[in-house]
């Protein structure tokens, strides 16, 4: 007898075990039924969504410098900043991108497109100014964080995007 299940959905894959054995092949099940023998199959589906990259998730921003006194300088002259994004891993903090801005260029953005999403739950980032080593400057410690929530409430095959919300630190 053959034992195959139709159609799982998007996916979802079956493993299939004979009499406590798995079977080599996917797709179905060829079991042997032999008079006064008892024989099973077990069929165990796992559920793999497709991962998701957000579509148009951008994060931008603008460097001031300002003086003592809390105006702005016009000329920074050679002066550099570095603007860093990072996720958090399950190991840690990771450095997505770096961004140096200057006199010239004093904006940067980070695109998100790339980021993939393989699993359902809450990707954290955070965004901050490295500190550099120019005497006499003060360097900006605001961390400000934001979060990704993706998940498959559906379970369609498909991850997706549910809200992106931000928290200033």
């Amino acid at each position: 007898a053959t034992v195959a299940e139709s159609a799982p959905g998007t996916g979802f894959t079956a493993v299939y075990w004979e009499n406590g054995i798995q079977e080599i092949n996917d797709s179905y099940a060829e079991v042997e039924v032999v008079n006064q023998t008892t024989a099973y199959v077990l069929v165990v589906n796992d559920y793999t969504p497709e991962k998701v990259f957000p579509v148009n998730l951008k994060v931008e921003g603008t460097k001031y410098f300002k003086n003592e006194d809390g105006t702005d300088v016009a000329d920074w002259g050679e002066y550099e900043f570095t603007v860093v994004l990072q996720r958090h891993e399950s190991d840690g903090w990771k450095t997505v991108e770096e961004v140096t801005v200057d006199n010239e260029n004093r904006k940067f953005a980070f695109d998100l497109s790339q980021q993939a999403y393989t699993v359902p739950g809450v990707y954290s980032y955070q965004i901050f100014e490295k500190e550099g080593d120019y005497e006499g400057v003060f360097y900006d410690n605001v961390w400000h964080t934001f979060s990704v929530k993706v998940s498959d409430e559906d379970m369609d095959g498909s991850l997706e995007i549910v809200s992106v919300y931000s928290e200033h630190t």
